[in-house]
């Protein structure tokens, strides 16, 4: 019930109190491979990700790549590999502590993750996400932002949206 970044950052804060070495986001719309943890944790990373696509028109992973137009939707990668993104969805992540203990906070009210669509004070091209805000903090400070795309996962709304294109849901009465 909290918005995104308050969740987001309040899981943060949980990870550091209870002194425990990751955290991984699962958003409740995104459902993942059983072993998708174990591959994860196994890059020993500070930032990795799986594969999860948008919901909506265009179909396309949720994980972009600056160019000088600014950033454009990674279309095409290779298959069961370890690829480096600018920008990746949190929906399947997973993030070191010492990520979260070295990124200065972001502002006075948020540390980590904040919502920045809405603000009027933004140029639009920094008008993003709490994931995509959090990306950039952590670029910015010096750390690369990694996908597993062997780690493919399913977005689901009115429909599934996956590396096979949208499949409508079948209602079980």
């Amino acid at each position: 019930g909290m918005p995104f970044d308050h969740a987001r950052n309040t899981a943060c804060q949980k990870l550091l109190e209870l002194q425990w070495e990751y955290l991984f986001f699962l958003d409740d719309d995104v459902g993942c491979p059983p072993d998708t943890i174990i591959k994860l944790l196994r890059h020993r990373l500070p930032i990795v990700s799986g594969v999860y696509y948008r919901r909506n028109l265009p179909l396309t992973p949720v994980m972009l790549k600056n160019s000088p137009n600014g950033p454009q939707w990674i279309t095409e990668y290779p298959q069961n590999s370890l690829i480096e993104v600018d920008f990746v969805g949190a929906g399947c992540l997973l993030i070191q502590r010492q990520v979260l203990e070295s990124l200065p906070p972001l502002s006075n009210r948020c540390r980590w993750f904040q919502w920045q669509c809405d603000r009027t004070d933004l140029p639009s091209l920094d008008k993003t996400s709490e994931d995509f805000t959090f990306m950039t903090h952590a670029r910015n400070h010096g750390y690369k932002i990694m996908v597993d795309t062997s780690i493919q996962c399913s977005h689901i709304g009115l429909s599934a949206s996956s590396i096979e294109g949208f499949k409508p849901l079948e209602l079980k009465t």
